[in-house]
């Protein structure tokens, strides 16, 4: 794939090119990882949502499959950066110049997730629509 596809497929929300071992290998290391105890068989992307942005976020569901038989799944917020821009902790894989990384370790991708409405101030804007309109419509028994 060139350096152009990747990038291409990113915004696309194709996560075809991502290394499954390393995706397992890199989510094995997070904090946030619940499963510890368990060895991780298989990490796959069973979708993904470009979210948009500059750069470009995507959440990612990432399926893992275990050594047991079992899965969990997880939201993975991932970004693209180039090679050059040295996102070295957080780093997923490489491919064709491009690393694919854990975006809240990205001030740049941090600055743009600020930028979205938080899930309560989303409910609280619902509920004062709701209450609004049932305030002012006429009701009759």
């Amino acid at each position: 794939m060139s350096a152009d596809g990747v990038v291409s497929a990113f915004a696309d929300g194709e996560l075809g090119f991502v290394d499954e071992d390393a995706l397992a290998a890199w989510i094995a290391r997070q904090r946030w990882y619940a499963t510890k105890g368990r060895e991780i068989g298989r990490a796959s992307v069973v979708q993904a949502l470009p979210l948009g942005g500059e750069p470009t976020l995507v959440l990612a569901l990432v399926e893992l499959r275990f050594q047991t038989g079992t899965w969990d799944l997880y939201q993975v917020l991932v970004g693209l950066r180039p090679v050059a821009d040295g996102i070295n902790g957080e780093s997923i894989c490489e491919v064709d110049g491009w690393v694919l990384h854990g975006a809240l370790a990205d001030p740049a991708h941090c600055r743009e997730r600020r930028r979205w409405p938080m899930p309560s101030a989303c409910a609280r804007s619902r509920a004062s629509r709701a209450t609004r309109r049932s305030s002012t419509t006429s009701r009759s028994c």
